[in-house]
C-alpha cells in the first residue's frame, strides 16, 4: 500500500547528500527508481562530497520527467553571475526541470572548507537573487548593490529555456524566512519539526505579507531523514548521531533552532557533550519521542502517518532524505513503500 497522492496537492520528494559512498550507476538507478515511482522532485545536497551540479547533470541526462534541484547550494563560493550561468546550462540540459535551492549553508564548512567568511548573508541572498534574475531574463547587468555593483556592459549570451528559474531558499532563522516569504518561490526549511511547523512558517508569513504575496503559493519543502523497515533501531541510530551532529557540532543555529522548538535541556545536553569530545553521549541525549519530531524512521504504518502529519501541518511537498551510510537496500524499500504511485500501477 503507498500513500494515496494527489500530485497537485500532496507532492512528495527525495533528498540526496553529496557524501553519499555511491556509484554514479547507483545514483542512476535511483533517481530512476523516484522517477517511474511518481515523487516530484529530487535534490542534490551541498557539502564537502561530490559536486551537486555534476550529479544532476547526470541525472538530468538519465530522466525524463521528474524535476531536480539543490538543498542547498551556499552563496559563498561562487558570484551570482556564475552560479545563473550553471543554473541556466543545467535547465537547459534537464529541459526546464531545475529547482535552484539557494541559502548561506553551514557557516563552519564556509570558513573551513571555503575559507571564506559568511559576512551579510541576508543581504547578499537579496542581491544574488536579484542579479540572476535579471541575467536569465536577458537583461544588461546594471546593477548597484550594496555587496555587488555591475556597470551593464554584459548579458547572458546563451539564453537558457526559461526566463524565470525557481529559486526556493533553504532557511530556518527568522529574517531569512522572511526574505524567502517575500522573494522566493519555494521554503526549503532545515531540521524542521514535523509536528511544529508554525514555529518557523509564521515568519514566511510575515515576509509574504510584506510583500504583498499570498503565502500559499510559496512551495513548502522540509527534509526528513527517513527509512522504512521493521528492525529500523540501527537506522534510528544513525538518525540520532545525523542530529547530534548538527545540533552539538556543526553551528550553534542549529542548538538554537531545538530551544525554539522546546526541545532545551536536550539541545544543551548534546552541545555539552559534544564540546567535551563525547559524541556517544551527545547522540544518547536525543530520545525517541524527540527523534521523532524531526525524522520518519519505522514500519510502514509509523511512517505513513507521520507523512499524513507533515501534510496537515502545512507541507506541500515533504523530502525523503537519506543518510550518508544508508545501505541501499534502505533507499529501495522506502522509495517503494512511501512511493506516490503504486509499485506496478500505469
Amino acid at each position: 500500500m503507498a500513500i494515496a497522492t494527489d500530485q497537485k496537492e500532496r507532492k512528495l520528494g527525495v533528498s540526496l547528500g553529496s557524501r553519499l559512498q555511491w556509484s554514479d550507476e547507483e545514483f542512476i538507478k535511483v533517481v530512476q527508481m523516484a522517477e517511474s515511482l511518481g515523487y516530484h522532485s529530487v535534490h542534490v545536497a551541498e557539502s564537502w562530497g561530490r559536486d551537486q551540479f555534476t550529479l544532476l547533470t547526470m541525472m538530468a541526462r538519465n530522466t525524463d520527467r521528474i524535476l531536480l534541484g539543490t538543498s542547498i547550494t551556499g552563496m559563498w563560493a561562487r558570484s551570482p553571475a556564475a552560479l545563473a550561468q550553471t543554473a541556466s546550462s543545467l535547465d537547459t540540459i534537464a529541459n526546464g526541470r531545475f529547482i535552484l535551492g539557494l541559502g548561506t549553508g553551514n557557516l563552519l564548512v564556509v570558513e573551513q572548507w571555503h575559507g571564506m567568511k559568511p559576512e551579510r548573508p541576508l543581504r547578499r541572498m537579496r542581491e544574488f537573487i536579484e542579479i540572476m534574475r535579471m541575467i536569465w531574463r536577458g537583461e544588461p547587468l546594471q546593477y548597484q548593490g550594496q555587496i555587488f555593483k555591475l556597470d551593464g556592459r554584459f548579458t547572458m549570451a546563451v539564453k537558457g529555456p526559461r526566463e524565470s528559474i525557481p529559486i526556493y531558499i533553504g532557511a530556518s532563522g527568522p529574517k531569512l524566512t522572511q526574505l524567502a516569504g517575500e522573494l522566493a518561490d519555494g521554503w526549503l526549511p532545515t531540521h524542521t519539526d514535523i509536528y511544529r511547523l508554525d514555529v518557523l512558517k509564521s515568519h514566511l508569513d510575515i515576509g509574504a505579507q510584506r510583500a504583498g504575496r499570498d503565502p500559499s503559493t510559496i512551495d513548502i519543502s522540509p527534509g526528513f531523514p527517513t527509512v522504512v523497515g521493521d528492525d529500523i533501531e540501527p537506522a534510528r541510530q544513525r538518525g540520532k548521531e545525523h542530529l547530534a551532529l548538527y545540533v552539538g557540532g556543526l553551528s550553534d543555529k542549529y542548538h538554537e533552532l531545538m530551544v525554539r522548538y522546546g526541545f532545551k535541556k536536550e539541545a544543551d545536553a548534546i552541545k555539552d557533550a559534544w564540546g567535551k569530545g563525547d559524541h556517544k553521549t551527545a547522540a544518547a541525549a536525543i530520545s525517541d519521542e524527540m527523534l521523532d519530531h524531526f525524522a520518519i524512521m519505522g514500519n510502514a504504518e509509523h511512517c505513513r502517518k507521520q507523512f499524513e502529519v507533515c501534510y496537515a501541518s502545512g507541507m506541500d511537498c515533504p523530502r525523503i532524505s537519506f543518510a550518508e551510510t544508508a545501505p541501499l537496500e534502505d533507499v529501495f524499500r522506502t522509495l517503494e513503500v512511501l512511493a506516490p504511485t503504486p509499485v506496478g500501477a500505469v
